[in-house]
C-alpha cells in the first residue's frame, strides 16, 4: 500500500500517532490509560463544550456484517468515530477498551450511539477481519472498510493524518489520528475527543448530543 499523509487542517487539533507492529494479534486488548494530574480533573469537572466543526462530510463504505453503511442515510443517529486497523497494539485496543468504559457509563442512552472503526489498513483488515476483532470488545461498532482512493477521501474530510511503512520483518507499519470524533445526528462533527480523556468526559459529550438528536435539549 502506498504512503498516504494527510495534513492537518483545522487549528492543528489532530495528531498523529505511531503504532508498532503487533506481536500477538490474537492477545487481550489492552486496558485504557485514564488521563492522570489536572487533565484528569479537568476532564471530570467541566463537560464538553459541543460545536460545530469545519470538517467531516458523508461517506460510504463496507461495513463488517458486508452492508453498505452511508452516513447521509442514517441521518438521526449519533456516532463516535475513529481510525485505526486491528494490527494496532496500543492506540486501538486501548480507545476501544476506553469506549467499553464510556458505554457502561452511559447505560440504556448508549443504543443510541455507534462507534465507527474505519480502517486504515484495507489491504489486511477484510469485514471477516474486522467482525472477528471488534468480537473482543463490549462496544456497539461498525468497523469499516473500503478501497485506498476511499480511505484518502475520508482522511481529507475529517482532516486525518496517516504514514504507512514497514517493520524489520516487512509487516505493514502504519501512524495516524488518534482523535475520536463526535458525529451528530446531522451528520456533523460536533467535538474531538482526545485519547486520554476520561470515560466520564466522553460519556457527558455523548449523552448531550443524544438528548439534542432526542429533541430534549
Amino acid at each position: 500500500m502506498k504512503r498516504l499523509e494527510r495534513g492537518v487542517a483545522v487549528l492543528c487539533l489532530l495528531l498523529a500517532a505511531a503504532c508498532a507492529p503487533s506481536p500477538d494479534p490474537e492477545a487481550p486488548p489492552a486496558p485504557a490509560a485514564p488521563a492522570s494530574g489536572s487533565d484528569a480533573i479537568d476532564a471530570v469537572r467541566t463537560p464538553p463544550i459541543l460545536q460545530p466543526f469545519d470538517l467531516g462530510g458523508d461517506f460510504a463504505m463496507t461495513a463488517h456484517d458486508g452492508t453498505t453503511f452511508d452516513l447521509a442515510e442514517r441521518r438521526g443517529e449519533v456516532f463516535l468515530m475513529f481510525f485505526g486497523y486491528t494490527h494496532c497494539p496500543d492506540f486501538c485496543p486501548a480507545t476501544l477498551s476506553l469506549l467499553g468504559q464510556v458505554y457502561e457509563m452511559l447505560g440504556d442512552d448508549g443504543s443510541d450511539a455507534t462507534t465507527l472503526l474505519v480502517t486504515i489498513d484495507p489491504d489486511r483488515d477484510t469485514p471477516e477481519a474486522l467482525a472477528k476483532y471488534l468480537g473482543y470488545f463490549s462496544v456497539p461498532a461498525l468497523g469499516l472498510v473500503g478501497p485506498a482512493e476511499e480511505l484518502v477521501t475520508v482522511l481529507d474530510q475529517y482532516a486525518g493524518l496517516m504514514e504507512s511503512g514497514e517493520d524489520e520483518e516487512g509487516e505493514p507499519l502504519f501512524g495516524h489520528t488518534t482523535y475520536i470524533y463526535l458525529i451528530d445526528h446531522e451528520g456533523k462533527v460536533r467535538y474531538m475527543f482526545r485519547p486520554n480523556d476520561t470515560p466520564l468526559f466522553i460519556a457527558a459529550g455523548v449523552r448531550q448530543q443524544i438528548r439534542i438528536a432526542r429533541g430534549e435539549d
